[in-house]
């Protein structure tokens, strides 16, 4: 029959700024494997905003509903791996991979007034953020290359472990509404992989435990797109921003029942309340863009071999979010279902197939006066496998 071996689904829209979140399975592939990863996502994350339903009922713009226009951007994720072994403990494995991004852009079409310099100074701080709206701009996305060994202390037990190099593309974040646009070059740091894993080859019975290090860019940012000089920030010139991705813990499991089923699952922690997106400025002013929580997400699924080619899977997602969300990231929790299927081409080759729809929580960002109704994203992805 043929094998039920990871068939867990790939990632679709998640919190944070996550954007896949595989553990380095290939490093359990037999012999010496390449596989090619590629996905597109199509999130549909529009809301509205209307700025008179402020606590309080102090009205800074007309009332009803103005949409904000679809957020997020579509996106595309590539990625490539290769496993070979040494002698009968060792594994060593490279890995590219794109595992992380935030992309999209409010309407510059909101209409809010007066004039934040017409305000009262107490009122203009508590509604500021509500005045970098139209047009607030997010362009940020993240390469990173693992390189990873593995040691076997037996047929079933093995640790793994290794660097991972993580480049933050040149991007930028703001809006020319408020402060300003600021652009950031190009920058590399590293982290690192651990992890452990069980596994059965009889079975296919396979636990793998993964940890993933916190890494932190720190950048110089420039004013790209002038801001309004009523913002309080706006005539600053910032030190420099730091763009943090989040440890996290991720366990996976699967479990045949039958030559022809199998059950899998997974559980990851991400601390994302420690990998905000901040800005410091020259007079020690300190401003946090965003404002995540720690994601949990768990992931339960099915597979069944239709024939010694033909495998299907069904599987269901949930993940963690936060009703007052950052700007960036409006979506509470996310339920998400997908399809896929492994074809083997021949005893070398697979092909794996998935689709993915995900339902995003209603959320209700910066006080209330943005609701975001019935978001979605959808996903397909598409790995071949080969090996030698």
């Amino acid at each position: 029959m043929v094998s039920l071996a990871a068939m867990a689904p790939f990632a679709a829209h998640a919190n944070g700024f996550d954007r896949v979140m595989l553990p380095p399975a290939l490093l359990f592939e037999e012999g010496t494997y390449l596989e090619f990863n590629f996905s597109y996502t199509i999130p549909d994350v529009e809301g509205t905003f209307d700025p008179s339903l402020l606590p309080g009922g102090l009205p800074i713009g007309p009332a009803g509903a103005q949409s904000t226009g679809n957020i997020a951007d579509s996106f595309t994720r590539l990625g490539v791996g290769i496993k070979f072994d040494y002698g009968e403990n060792w594994s060593f494995a490279a890995r590219g991979l794109q595992p992380y991004g935030q992309n999209g852009t409010y309407s510059d079409g909101l209409t809010i007034g007066p004039p934040l310099g017409a305000l009262p100074p107490a009122v203009r701080g508590s509604v500021e953020r509500l005045y970098a709206l139209p047009g607030a701009t997010s362009d940020l996305n993240i390469d990173a290359i693992d390189l990873l060994a593995r040691y076997k202390f037996s047929d079933e037990w093995s640790v793994f472990g290794g660097p991972r190099i993580q480049r933050l593309s040149s991007g930028a974040i703001g809006s020319p509404s408020s402060s300003g646009v600021y652009g950031w070059d190009d920058d590399t740091e590293v982290g690192f992989v651990l992890g452990a894993g069980y596994e059965n080859q009889a079975t296919y019975t396979q636990v793998m435990l993964t940890y993933t290090s916190a890494i932190d860019h720190q950048v110089e940012n420039d004013r790209i797109v002038p801001g309004n000089p009523a913002h309080s920030q706006a005539a600053l010139t910032p030190d420099g921003a730091t763009i943090s991705t989040p440890e996290s813990f991720q366990l996976t499991v699967r479990q045949p029942l039958s030559p022809e089923w199998a059950v899998f699952g997974s559980a990851r922690h991400a601390k994302w309340s420690d990998a905000n997106i901040i800005n410091t400025f020259t007079d020690g002013t300190v401003d946090s863009v965003t404002s995540y929580p720690d994601v949990n997400t768990y992931s339960l699924g099915v597979g069944h071999a239709v024939s010694d080619k033909l495998a299907l899977s069904l599987t269901g997602l949930y993940q963690t979010g936060d009703e007052n969300s950052s700007l960036f990231a409006p979506r509470n929790a996310v339920r998400a279902l997908s399809v896929g299927l492994q074809y083997q081409v021949s005893d070398n080759m697979r092909i794996r197939a998935n689709y993915a729809h995900s339902w995003l929580e209603d959320a209700q960002p910066a006080f209330g006066t943005l609701n975001f109704d019935d978001s979605t994203a959808q996903s397909i992805a598409v790995q071949i496998g080969y090996s030698f």
